[in-house]
This record gives structure tokens, C-alpha cells and sequence, in this order.
């Protein structure tokens, strides 16, 4: 397996880390978890416009040459060289230089990863998936929190609180006590058959998935509201799904032991592999 760093590729038994690494030292960095399917990373310009966003406002010095074209090319030579179809790749930015909490460089040292995977096609869960809460800590809002950073502590503490106490996905709450997003998705609840899903300054991820989702909504006339969630919404809930993108849309079956429905997941399930399949056109067109 290759790994790409800094314009070359290099054996994954060789690539390491050092010590001064900033992302490792001082979690100076940011990340990007893509969807490779037939060779081509899955809706690729919202993750580049949100990794863009993320280094500027990070104040990171972006390379001229890093365009959405060299990305695309990149990680389709990358996907090739491993002998990778479908795979979930990550892409990493992390501060050059040395430095304490003040960096000695504001450059970028990148690195993207790829493995592969077996399913290929988005695939709606139809298994018992019991989700949770998580209120031991809580996501500040601000420009920072829409950002996949590699300072992740409450993501960490969130997942493993899920483990210790066997649910599939537990919501994380912002510093308001309304809903954030989950350890690893973004949320959307059907309350009062009213389609509804946290605004980005309710302190969520951005996800990918999601933004592809809300487009999809209004493309199709689905009534789909950006609003705040507080708990009562979540306990009144009649349907409750998760997004990210490697995973597509993951319908919950339980929350607060309150069996849900799945209606608004499998409509939108079935435009999303619509759109899928015309992604994958699209970027092979591109090339």
C-alpha cells in the first residue's frame, strides 16, 4: 500500500510521523474522510471547498498549485497506484514548522491514505441501530466547529461512551444543550412529519453528506427545515436518521426506547443513489 506525502508516494511500512509534527504535538490540523468508488472520489468539490475553508481560517498558507483538478487527479493516481476501486480514503493537512503553540511556518504538509472497502453501492441499514446521548462534554459553536479537526477529543470521548454502554450513536449536545450533530454524522428528526436538521451554527460538522442531502430536498420539493433541535424535539421525534459519507443514510430505530419509522430515510435514500451513480459520471467526464 502507497501513501501519498508532499508530492510523492511513499510505502506505507515506511511512511512515519515525527515527533515535531504539529498535528501530533499540538492537534494543528484538519482532515478530510472521502468515499472512492469506481476510481473516483464521491462528491469531491463540497470536501475541497470545506478543507479550503478550513486552512483559511486555520491561516494556513495554501499552496497556488493545491486546485480541486489536482486533488481530483491525485487521489484517482493514488486509488490506481494502490489497485483500489472502493475504498474510504483520508486526506490530512497538518502545520508545517516547529514552534510551541506559535508555529515557526504556516505552510501545509499533506497527506492522503487509502483502504479498501467492500460495499460498494450507498446500502440503507435495515439492522437495529439504537441511538443514545452523550452529555459528559458539550461542542462549542463557532466558525471552528463546522471543520473536521484532528483535535477530536469529544468525538473520541463520545464514541467511547457509545461502546461502554452498547449504542450504535449517541447525539452530542452544543454548549445551548440543543442537538450538534452525533460522534460520526451529521442529524436529521422528522417532528410533526416536518423534515428538520441543525443549522451549521448549532456547532455541527459541515458533513458532506449532508449538504448533498439538503441540495437534494430542494431539488425534489421535499419540505426540509434548517432549525435548532432541543431534546423535546428528539423525545417527539417520529423518525430519526444519521448522515456521513461513507456510510450514506443510517435510519435509527430506537431512541429513548421509542420505536421510529424510516419513511423520509428511504425516499431519500433512493435519490441519493441517483445521484451516486451521476457523480461518478461526472468526475470520469471531468477527467
Amino acid at each position: 500500500m502507497f501513501i501519498y506525502s508532499n508530492n510523492k508516494l511513499v510505502p506505507e511500512k515506511d511512511f512515519a510521523v515525527s515527533y515535531k509534527n504539529r498535528a501530533y504535538r499540538y492537534g494543528d490540523g484538519v482532515f478530510e474522510t472521502l468515499k472512492v468508488r469506481k476510481g473516483v472520489p464521491l462528491f469531491l468539490k463540497h470536501h475541497y471547498s470545506r478543507l479550503i475553508l478550513a486552512l483559511d481560517t486555520l491561516q494556513f498558507e495554501i499552496p497556488e498549485h493545491w486546485t480541486y483538478s489536482f486533488f481530483v487527479y491525485t487521489i484517482i493516481d493514488l486509488a490506481k497506484q494502490n489497485e483500489i476501486e472502493n475504498g474510504n480514503l483520508r486526506i490530512q493537512v497538518s502545520r508545517l514548522g516547529e514552534g510551541k503553540y506559535l508555529p515557526t511556518s504556516n505552510g501545509c504538509d499533506l497527506m492522503m491514505q487509502i483502504h479498501p472497502v467492500e460495499t460498494d453501492v450507498y446500502r440503507l441499514h435495515n439492522n437495529t441501530f439504537t441511538l443514545g446521548l452523550y452529555n459528559d462534554m458539550f461542542k462549542p459553536t463557532g466558525k471552528w466547529a463546522n471543520f473536521k479537526s484532528v483535535n477530536s477529543h469529544i468525538y473520541v470521548q463520545a464514541s467511547i461512551f457509545k461502546q461502554q454502554h452498547q449504542f450504535d450513536e449517541v447525539l452530542i449536545l452544543n454548549e445551548h444543550g440543543r442537538i450538534a450533530d452525533a460522534s460520526t454524522a451529521n442529524i436529521f428528526a422528522v417532528v410533526n412529519n416536518l423534515l428538520i436538521t441543525p443549522p451549521n451554527n448549532e456547532g455541527g460538522i459541515d458533513g458532506v453528506l449532508r449538504r448533498v442531502l439538503v441540495k437534494l430536498c430542494k431539488q425534489h420539493n421535499i419540505a426540509l427545515q434548517q432549525a435548532p433541535l432541543s431534546l423535546t424535539d428528539m423525545n417527539d421525534a417520529e423518525e430519526i436518521f444519521l448522515t456521513n459519507v461513507i456510510k450514506g443514510i443510517v435510519p435509527a430505530t430506537t431512541f429513548n426506547n421509542k420505536s421510529l419509522n424510516r419513511t423520509f430515510a428511504k425516499q431519500l435514500h433512493e435519490l441519493l443513489v441517483e445521484k451516486e451513480e451521476k457523480e461518478i459520471k461526472s468526475l470520469w467526464e471531468f477527467v
